[in-house]
């Protein structure tokens, strides 16, 4: 059952003009658009109308933010072009009906100008920013500073290690100013050579956010940094501390702020207490009220004091507890005052203003602050010279590259794209960090905003990636200016909502309208403006609190319990709820689960699995955790290094094998100390003879094939041998479809970690595997379970948000921290404490800032999740009580965050009117924070994974059973590939790829490597005719620059010394004669569906065959012929011949290889409409000569397609 909803029957929205605005192309603009509000589709008919008025769709660019959102946008944009061209496109509604006429002014253009986008839909410029900054460093590596394009790698984690290292070891050495920087932080850490190291490398992983808050190169000199970086720092300091001043003083009513400081200015004279320091003494001729100058902080320090204690308000002023004597009567007046002024602000205005230690870095930090400049800068010079060599960088490296390109020329750059831009659209802007806003404003720096247009869109209340310092307030900044840059902005605001119904969105507004400020927010908030629904209410509709005060236990391990019973009970809430919708709704109706932590899920999994609802586990479940991920991994191992005890343990346990423990014991010599430390594999055939019947057998199958895939090391990629001795195992018969993908995304890491050049070692595998995520269920109307932050730009009927009340996991500290202060360019900098010791005024201020910024966030995260909902939401929280039955809500949950609205919830459930109690009945306190209800607010901050019984069950064995032979049943599921016959899987001659010297091989790999670096760096960023032979030339001036990437490569290889210089001399050859070669420049123009190095699978549904092609595309029949229809398979060899011996050599070689390629065709065509016409060819860099021939579809036989069994008993193409 799908959920029909009733559309109002306003006659027009409520935004219309807005919306007619935001598509007025003569102008720029910012839209605010809140959730549900069509801002995608606002996004696609503004590009649409863009479109039919330029000379080359590159001119209109829009920008996203992730992948997924330029697919979807891409894919819309060619649904509306698609569906008007066949005239099937709807015009049932306004909307509908616009988008029709400007996808038609999109066609007429596209006929005008022969773009051809429905064939050729690359050349929509819709992209990611991420991709935006690698096209211009590619397209610009001179200006960028680049020496070439480097390939970004996926985790360059190990390289920021080994520059850290580098750093480190040279301590000691002859560079004195080095030896002083590392002394000064050790010093300050106590000795901890490995946490500095460790951190270090933390820190170049982020260096896009510091590297331009920090001096660096020409102003690390001492004079630089003493009379330009400090007084700077200190200017940007007094401005913060004045603001705090000048806050404080505005959150006072005027006379209760003169009347107490009259009372502190009395107390100066008063006497002081024992040998204590008089808090009050400097107040003496204290201006009434105190100013906001950095010299009036003593005063508002000594306010401080005489109005707080260190955890709240002053209730007491006797004299040991303010240290100095006070009059009876300033006593109680005190008192009065503090009970009529006191609220929750005005308390963090104080408590942060008597923070601070002055206007100025405390001399201390700012040393250990200097030689943490000097070690950064370091670190950074030893990255770039670990990219130089190893011929790659991060994508970080790709970004600053692009950015200065900007700087530097930005109409160069922007022409580099392929056609200078002249409107530029930008999606999710209240996204944008510091970096990627300046990014911006430099590309269309000097843009009018007329012809020139620029439409800047997104939300402020759905801006929730602070980790990775997304700026909320700069979209803020240019939603009240009116600009980006110097380009005037029509300011614009959508409020209708097309997701939910009426009734939800009503609710909605109503809690928002508590939690989010309507006007003037502070530092980091957002204002919040009602929406207005354009759907009716249905049954069921509306958003539900399930929130209750859990009563404490009897002590601290009596209150974990009473949390993990809170816990399961309402995950069995849970899966109610959900049971009785779709009893209601159907199973059809769409349902999701959002969590902020993935640790939050468990129950709830373990519940839904209980009551038979499906369910898919969307980024939660880590892909090394899953048990076929951790058997292949065993598999790995093992051919890694087949003396690797534990591997072989998992081995034989796994379900291919399932040798019981007390067989296991056997095996390994458990009783036998001569043995323990012999290789298992060695003693297993013997061992297995000590088994039953059948477990033996199951052990000496493991060991034949084990032994064969060992025997075949380095006949083959390493993903292919691992996949084959898996399969011949029997791993894909123990496992279904999700565990299949699972193992293929493994395989996939495999690959990818050979094709970057980077050595397969256990801890190299492991970081890479940790990051992924396994496969989510492919159940039909499964409900979906996921973090909030994964469910952006999602809906559905049903949303539920358990744990409100629940905390997720801390920030970690960097070794040199930072704050850039809003709606300005002032930012803070201070190291981190010495060991052991407290954090300075300035590093607590920062901290607290970052934690005020936080919880703002958290606002907006509630906000995501509850506005994911079409129907019907559920909002679950339990805290624990305090003595009194008050629930506890913890800082930095989310029922933190929507206090103001769940407080009601709460006063209702206890019959408190909300207008005789407005803040009674919920206390908020900090996680670290003790008071009288003590382990109470312990055991309500304990995060999930603390709370989990600490039992453990074994999982249930598996084994597979004795009678299937996975050999068997390889060979009988092999698919033949399209248009051969079955018996092509018979063993057959065998394709051989010559493999030459280890010199040769090595040669070969570096050509093949660079050859596809060449084709990246042209692909995009070239147009045709004399604009392609001037790229060509430009690629032909930097390969030379290559030289040290290309040095890297062939050493790695395993490549002596004396003979790299003469192999990279051979490499650079072919890389120049490519380029000046005719067929070779053809080659590699950015042809239609161009791709090198591209893996292809044979089969229906199986993976037997796979092969890897050099370069393929869709180009004309012949070189430089006109036409995109024909399939070009290329493959690279690196042979070499005299002039006069080329022809005659060359026609060998086609009939060499003729066989293979064909084969290649064959696969290739399983996936391309029949009839496709193909051409074969070998391309020869070093010789610049191309030889190429038609492949026809009636020489396709099985004797020609050679297929044959490896000693794994697995079947693969050679070649």
């Amino acid at each position: 059952m799908v959920i029909e909803f009733p559309v109002s029957d306003r006659e027009e929205m409520s935004d219309a003009s807005e919306r007619s605005a935001a598509l007025d192309i003569t102008t720029s603009c910012i839209v605010e658009a809140p959730a549900g509000s069509g801002k995608t589709g606002l996004l696609i008919q503004r590009f649409l109308k863009l479109l039919a008025t330029v000379d080359e769709p590159a001119q209109v660019l829009a920008l996203t933010f992730t992948n997924k959102a330029t697919a979807e946008m891409q894919e819309r944009v060619l649904g509306a072009l698609s569906a008007t061209a066949d005239g099937s496109a709807k015009d049932d509604g306004d909307f509908a009906r616009l988008t029709k006429e400007l996808a038609e002014a999109v066609l007429a253009r596209d006929a005008e100008r022969g773009w051809r986008l429905l064939q050729r839909p690359q050349r929509l410029n819709i992209r990611t920013i991420d991709s935006l900054c690698g096209e211009i460093a590619r397209s610009l590596p001179l200006l960028s500073g680049e020496a070439g394009v480097t390939r970004p790698v996926q985790d360059a984690r190990p390289l920021y290690a080994r520059a850290a290292r580098v750093v480190m070891m040279q301590f000691g050495g002859n560079d004195e100013p080095l030896n002083a920087a590392v002394r000064t932080v050790l010093l300050h850490r106590d000795g901890d050579l490995l946490f500095c190291e460790r951190v270090l490398a933390e820190m170049l992983g982020t260096r896009e956010q510091w590297g331009s808050l920090i001096p660096l190169g020409e102003q690390l000199t001492e004079e630089h940094l003493e009379q330009v970086t400090l007084p700077r720092l200190n200017a940007s300091l007094e401005r913060v501390v004045c603001g705090a001043m000048e806050e404080l003083r505005d959150s006072f009513d005027e006379e209760s702020l003169l009347e107490i400081a009259a009372i502190t200015e009395q107390l100066a004279y008063a006497d002081g207490y024992k040998d204590y320091p008089h808090p009050f003494r400097e107040c003496g001729g204290m201006p009434l009220p105190p100013g906001c100058g950095p010299d009036q902080l003593r005063y508002w320090k000594a306010i401080a004091h005489a109005l707080l204690t260190k955890d709240g308000w002053r209730a007491s002023h006797n004299t040991n507890h303010v240290y100095a004597v006070i009059e009876t009567k300033a006593k109680a007046r005190l008192k009065d005052l503090i009970e009529s002024i006191q609220s929750d602000e005005l308390k963090d205005l104080l408590n942060t203003v008597r923070g601070f230690e002055g206007a100025v870095y405390p001399r201390e930090q700012w040393e250990v602050a200097k030689a943490l400049f000097r070690l950064l800068e370091r670190a950074l010079v030893e990255l770039q010279l670990l990219f130089a060599r190893e011929g790659v960088c991060d994508f970080t490296e790709v970004a600053l590259a692009a950015r200065t390109a900007l700087k530097e020329n930005a109409f160069e750059a922007q022409s580099a794209l392929g056609a200078p831009l002249r409107h530029l659209l930008v999606d999710e802007m209240q996204d944008t960090s510091s970096g990627q806003y300046e990014l911006l404003q430099t590309l269309t720096s000097g843009w009018d905003g007329a012809s020139q247009t620029v439409c800047l869109v997104g939300d402020p209340k759905q801006s929730i990636y602070l980790f990775r310092q997304a700026r909320v307030d700069r979209f803020q900044r240019c939603m009240t200016t009116g600009l980006l840059g110097e380009i005037g902005l029509n300011v614009l605001r959508l409020s209708s909502n097309f997701r939910s119904t009426r009734t939800l969105v009503d609710e909605l507004n109503g809690a928002f309208t508590r939690i989010f400020p309507e006007h003037h927010p502070l530092e980091g908030d957002v204002e919040f403006h009602p929406a207005t629904a354009a759907k009716d209410p249905v049954d069921g509709d509306g958003a539900q609190w399930h929130l209750k005060a859990v009563p404490p236990g009897d002590g601290l391990m009596e209150n974990r319990r009473v949390r993990r019973r809170a816990v399961r009970e309402e995950a069995r809430a849970i899966a109610s709820t959900i049971l009785r919708w779709r009893a209601e709704k159907g199973e059809s109706s769409s349902v999701a689960v959002l969590t902020r932590a993935r640790t939050h899920v468990t129950e709830i999994a373990k519940a839904l699995r209980k009551v038979g609802v499906p369910y898919r586990a969307v980024d939660l479940e880590s892909l090394a955790e899953r048990q076929e991920v951790l058997d292949i991994m065993a598999v790995t191992r093992a051919l890694l290094h087949p003396a690797d005890r534990v591997a072989w343990v998992a081995l034989l346990r796994a379900p291919w094998c399932g040798v019981e423990l007390a067989h296991l014991h056997t095996l390994v010599a458990g009783d036998d100390r001569q043995h323990r430390s012999e290789a298992l594999r060695l003693r297993l055939r013997e061992r297995a003879a000590m088994l039953p019947g059948a477990a033996g057998a199951r052990v000496l199958r493991t060991l034949d094939v084990m032994d064969g895939a060992v025997r075949h090391a380095g006949t083959a990629a390493l993903a292919d041998r691992v996949d084959r001795t898996w399969r011949s195992l029997g791993g894909d018969l123990c496992t279904d479809d999700v565990g299949r993908e699972n193992v293929r995304q493994f395989l996939r890491v495999l690959d990818a970690m050979e094709a970057d050049g980077e050595a397969v070692t256990l801890p190299s595998l492991n970081r890479r595997v940790e990051r992924l995520f396994a496969q989510a269920g492919h159940a039909a109307n499964a409900v979906d379970i996921m973090t909030v932050h994964r469910a952006k730009g999602l809906e559905w009927d049903l949303v539920i948000v358990p744990g409100l009340h629940r905390p997720a996991g801390r920030d970690a500290f960097t070794a040199l921290e930072w704050l850039e202060i809003a709606n300005s360019d002032d930012v803070l900098l201070a190291p981190l404490p010495a060991k052991g010791g407290q954090a300075e005024a300035v590093l607590q201020y920062i901290r607290k800032r970052r934690r005020e910024r936080v919880y703002l966030e958290l606002k907006r995260l509630f906000y995501v999740a509850a506005t994911r909902a079409r129907v019907s939401l559920h909002l679950y929280g339990a805290p624990m009580a305090d003595s009194k039955g008050s629930p506890i809500v913890v800082k930095g949950t989310l029922l933190s965050a929507a206090r103001p609205a769940a407080m009601l919830e709460f006063q209702t459930a206890a019959g408190i009117p909300v207008e005789e109690a407005p803040t009674r009945g919920i206390a908020l306190v900090d996680e670290q924070d003790t008071f009288e209800t003590g382990a109470l607010a312990l055991a309500a901050s304990i995060a999930v994974e603390d709370e989990e019984e600490k039992v453990f069950h074994l999982p249930s064995f598996q084994r597979l059973p004795d009678h299937v032979d996975p050999i068997a049943s390889l060979h009988a599921s092999q698919p033949a590939v399209a248009s051969l016959s079955a018996d092509a899987l018979a063993p057959r001659q065998r394709f051989v790829r010559p493999q030459g010297t280890f010199g040769a091989r090595a040669v070969g790999n570096a050509i093949h490597a660079f050859v596809e670096r060449l084709s990246q760096a042209v692909a995009g960023s070239i147009g045709s005719g004399e604009a392609a032979n001037n790229a060509l030339g430009r690629m032909e001036r930097e390969v030379p620059q290559w030289s040290a990437a290309i040095h890297a490569m062939l050493r790695s290889g395993g490549l002596p010394p004396a003979a790299v210089e003469r192999a990279a001399g051979t490499v650079e050859r072919a890389l120049l004669n490519m380029l000046r070669s005719e067929d070779g420049r053809w080659l590699l123009l950015p042809h239609r569906m161009a791709a090198n190095e591209a893996a292809w699978r044979s089969g229906v549904s199986g993976e037997e065959v796979r092969v890897r092609l050099d370069r393929s595309f869709f180009a004309g029949s012949k070189p430089g012929a006109a036409g995109d229809d024909t399939l070009w398979i290329v493959d690279f060899k690196t042979a070499d011949r005299a002039a006069a011996e080329q022809d005659a050599f060359l026609a060998e070689e086609r009939v060499a290889y003729e066989q293979q390629l064909r084969a290649y065709a064959a696969i290739r065509l399983q996936m391309l409409p029949a009839g496709t016409p193909v051409m074969l060819a070998l391309f020869y860099p070093l010789m610049g000569r191309m030889v190429s021939w038609r492949y026809e579809a009636s020489e396709v036989a099985s004797s020609e397609v050679v297929i044959v069994a490896n000693g794994t008993g697995q079947f693969s193409l050679f070649g």
